[in-house]
């Protein structure tokens, strides 16, 4: 009777084994779905004619330096709508086509991490080899969400005169309160408490490209490696109205890498100061 028993058990572990399989897969993917949801962008909106009337089976394509693979095609839904999804941060590109109707070329949309731009679109009647190119200022506001956060651009990265790392970039973001006073660099590659609308300073996230770094040990708020902002095309902190897959509400900070290419290049920083550089607040 017991090795009947056994058999049975043992007949039972493959299934067991494989439910198991099945539900780590499924937690490392929607574990990836987090990630790539905080770590790209997209590009979304809708297409009309001149009377404001919707436009079905328009051909959209976006274009851009950053899309790996070329670029990408879809078509308008039968609301005119249409959408990208999983742009990595840069500069994009869309071109609109429809017979009967002017081509439409629009230039300098700039996306971000975890940012959606609309680009809503109005076609002109006329033949398609007609290109009407518009190169306006890129959209800045995101009304897919209620996300607060704030990018800091690689621009911004090469310019300010800090020590550059994410503790010390955190001071710029409205609302953030730091541990530390960073004067002139003196603070610079040091790990200080960051809190937002009174949360804990264990409460803050590190990621790269969307992946969590945070060192378990001691509170949890820290990371065991140190960061310079010469690796990263930006850094973008979110301290509100924060996504499901971030687990904590305090300041979640997200460093995006640059991308490679076919060009060897690089940087070099320098930074110094002498005493006569340095104040007081001492009056005659």
């Amino acid at each position: 009777m017991r090795a009947r028993v056994q058999a049975r058990h043992f007949r039972k572990t493959p299934s067991a084994v494989l439910t198991i399989l099945v539900g780590v897969v499924l937690v490392f993917g929607m574990a990836t779905v987090g990630l790539a949801q905080v770590q790209v962008g997209s590009i979304a909106g809708t297409v009309r004619d001149a009377t404001g009337a919707v436009l079905p089976g328009v051909t959209v394509t976006v274009s851009g330096p950053a899309l790996i693979g070329g670029p990408r095609t879809v078509k308008t839904d039968e609301n005119g709508y249409y959408k990208f999804l999983d742009l990595k941060p840069g500069e994009y590109t869309l071109r609109f086509e429809h017979p009967g109707f002017k081509t439409y070329v629009r230039e300098g949309i700039v996306i971000t991490s975890a940012f959606q731009a609309t680009v809503n679109v109005q076609l002109a009647v006329g033949e398609v080899v007609e290109v009407v190119t518009v190169s306006g200022e890129s959209p800045v506001i995101d009304t897919s969400n209620v996300v607060t956060q704030t990018v800091i651009s690689q621009d911004i990265l090469e310019r300010i005169p800090n020590p550059r790392d994410p503790w010390v970039l955190a001071r710029m973001v409205p609302g953030v309160a730091s541990g530390r006073f960073d004067v002139g660099g003196t603070e610079g590659m040091q790990q200080y408490a960051l809190t937002i609308h009174g949360s804990r300073d264990s409460d803050k996230k590190f990621a790269i490209d969307g992946l969590e770094i945070n060192w378990p040990g001691s509170t949890g708020g820290a990371t065991a490696i140190y960061y310079d902002a010469g690796m990263f095309k930006e850094v973008n902190y979110q301290v509100g109205a924060l996504p499901a897959e971030i687990s904590q509400g305090g300041v979640y900070m997200n460093m995006v890498t640059k991308d490679g290419g076919n060009e060897i290049h690089g940087s070099i920083l320098f930074i110094g100061a002498t005493e006569a550089m340095q104040a007081n607040n001492v009056t005659p």
